[in-house]
């Protein structure tokens, strides 16, 4: 099955969802300049709509004012996982790759 995929910027319109197609969209931007805002915005617009979209939000984790790690949020249920953290999750497990360690039990 053939993926039509679509980089797009925080600047952009909200892309149109085309039925019958397998879409992907990919939002890009520097870090803290709205990424996940503007992508709830289209996803609360793609829901009312009653599109069929699939996929996870990244949301930040602070702590005492402090970043210490990233959510996914599936932006179907609204479950989130773990994604990275800046202190390991389960230490037998986890891959880490700069400051962070990413959760690997969330990605199978």
């Amino acid at each position: 099955m053939k993926r039509k995929v679509k980089i797009l910027t925080i600047k952009d319109n909200r892309p149109d969802i085309v039925l019958g197609e397998n879409q992907i969209f990919i939002l890009t931007g520097k870090i803290n300049s709205g990424k996940t805002s503007v992508l709830s915005k289209w996803v609360i617009d793609w829901h009312q709509k009653q599109l069929k979209i699939e996929g996870v939000l990244s949301e930040t984790v602070i702590k005492g004012g402090n970043k210490i790690g990233y959510n996914a949020v599936d932006i179907n249920s609204g479950e989130i996982y773990p994604l990275v953290n800046i202190k390991p999750f389960f230490v037998e497990t986890d891959w880490q790759l700069g400051k962070f360690y990413f959760n690997v039990k969330n990605y199978l």
